[in-house]
This record gives structure tokens, C-alpha cells and sequence, in this order.
């Protein structure tokens, strides 16, 4: 596959998202970070911070619930077999998914790791087992 065909599969499946396994009962579907939804979410919020901020350093707190927002709108786009406290099925909300992403390290990372890894999204899960 030449590189203009690898940025254009990115381009489209990162913006779409691709299912992965999380453990064997959770899936969840994940978008690149470099892709658009991502990409508009991000400069949205970096306009408001360096609105409100002007200059001065975003404080460490508000940088991270800035990011979490940002992976709950722009990156992670659905899930199957999340739970909440209770054990109960949990739907997917971008509401929801900030709760999950703030509550849940591990999947924070995993979500942030994934999202993070082009080849994710030009070689989806299938291909590359084929390879």
C-alpha cells in the first residue's frame, strides 16, 4: 500500500473509529487522535483555555478534565459490555464515557494508547492478523 493510501484509511477509519477488545466481555470503538472529530474537539478546547488563561499556564487539573473532554467527545465513540458501580449495563453517553475515562485509569489508558497508534486504524484488527 503506498502512503497516500495509508493516510487516506486513517483518515476515514480514525474518523469512524475501529471496534477493539478491551477484555473479553468489553469492547470499545475508537477513534485516532489525529483525525477530525479529535482534531475539532482539541482546538475548540484550546481556544477556550488560552481565552480564559491568556497566556498564563492552564492549571494541571484543568488540563487533564480538558483532555478527558476531549477523549469523551472526539475519540471514544461507543462501547458494548461496560458496566457501572452496580454491575448494571452502562449506555454509552459521551456523559457517561467522561465518567468512565475519569473513574477508570486503565481504560483511560488504554483508550489514550490506542487512539494514540495510526496503525491501529490503517491496519485494522483483522489485517493484521492476517499479516
Amino acid at each position: 500500500m503506498n502512503l497516500y493510501e495509508e493516510q487516506k484509511r486513517l483518515d476515514e477509519s480514525g474518523a469512524k473509529g475501529v471496534w477493539t477488545s478491551f477484555t473479553d466481555e468489553v469492547r470499545f470503538k475508537i477513534g485516532s487522535l489525529s483525525a477530525a472529530p479529535y482534531q475539532k474537539v482539541y482546538e475548540t478546547a484550546q481556544k477556550l483555555l488560552r481565552r480564559e488563561y491568556k497566556g498564563r499556564r492552564v492549571p494541571d487539573d484543568v488540563a487533564q478534565a480538558t483532555m478527558l473532554q476531549c477523549l469523551s467527545e472526539g475519540a471514544l465513540f461507543d462501547w458494548e459490555g461496560v458496566t457501572d458501580k452496580d454491575g448494571k449495563p452502562l449506555e454509552f453517553t459521551t456523559d457517561n464515557a467522561l465518567v468512565i475515562l475519569k473513574d477508570l485509569k486503565r481504560v483511560r489508558d488504554f483508550v489514550t494508547s490506542f487512539a494514540l497508534d495510526d496503525d491501529n486504524f490503517i491496519r485494522p484488527e483483522e489485517e493484521k492478523t492476517k499479516n
